[in-house]
């Protein structure tokens, strides 16, 4: 395990994820990928050796992923079948972008000042694409798609990947349930939250024990801790030189570990 990669995730997930995975090297998948880098589960692990499936619909982004990835991409937006569809861009917000743009979804694009752009996608389901990857098995995967999360589900054989840990965005806070239930269905429950992504294991995993949890409660902690001392001296960034911020981010990291 290289614990001294940096954390490319949204809310540290690919940090606690290596806490589940340790010095594996397994495959993983990523929904909704933006540009490979911003927000990305899988790069942390791509660079530690993984074997990684990106899937996303925009081509500038795409373009992106492959000048600065060695993933697998695919440039298409993920579904329940496979066709064509329409698929709408945040202009300035691309991490906004979907299938399915949402009531939410739309006051929330408004609120960034941004707009959607249509643009005409291919659709594919996950079947299909890990069929053509060659791909057997997958140890976790993500799904981020801004209100689309259940047409995605639907075009992917859980049953067959059975993936361990599988990472779902839900911004309505649980006012919906229709996932939790479906994959209720499939043998997966929620055991952990990160922001605004719900985990999902099988209710036979040990990550799912009561002791498993409150180990990456704690290291969920002390990466909140980290993050709210670094947004404060955020200026230094600008004026320190890389070896001294490095010294600073290990102490920083030490004392995190005590009072967490």
């Amino acid at each position: 395990m290289n614990s001294n990669l940096p954390s490319y995730s949204q809310f540290r997930e690919d940090k606690i994820l290596d806490r589940i995975f340790f010095d594996k090297k397994g495959t993983c998948v990523e929904v909704g990928a933006n540009d490979g880098i911003t927000g990305s589960t899988t790069y942390f692990f791509e660079k530690k050796g993984w074997k990684c499936v990106l899937i996303e619909p925009v081509s500038d982004l795409c373009e992106r992923i492959r000048r600065f990835r060695s993933a697998l991409v695919f440039e298409c937006a993920a579904s329940s079948e496979s066709g064509e569809g329409v698929f709408y861009v945040a202009e300035s917000t691309k991490s906004l972008s979907t299938l399915s743009p949402t009531e939410s979804l739309q006051k929330e694009i408004a609120a960034n000042k941004t707009y959607l752009r249509e643009i005409h996608v291919r659709k594919r389901t996950i079947d299909e694409i890990l069929n053509e990857a060659g791909i057997c098995e997958i140890d976790f995967i993500t799904v981020d798609v801004e209100g689309h999360e259940m047409d995605v589900l639907m075009g992917f054989s859980i049953e067959r990947y059975r993936p361990r840990i599988i990472i779902i965005e839900d911004n309505s806070d649980h006012a919906d349930d229709s996932i939790r239930m479906y994959l209720g269905e499939k043998g997966y429950i929620p055991f952990f939250r990160t922001g605004v992504n719900d985990w999902y294991a099988s209710n036979a995993d040990m990550v799912t024990n009561m002791n498993s949890i409150e180990q990456l409660e704690r290291e969920k902690r002390l990466y909140d801790f980290e993050d709210k001392i670094t947004s404060n001296f955020a200026f230094l960034n600008a004026i320190l030189p890389d070896s001294i911020k490095r010294i600073l981010m290990t102490i920083l990291h030490k004392i995190a570990q005590c009072v967490k």
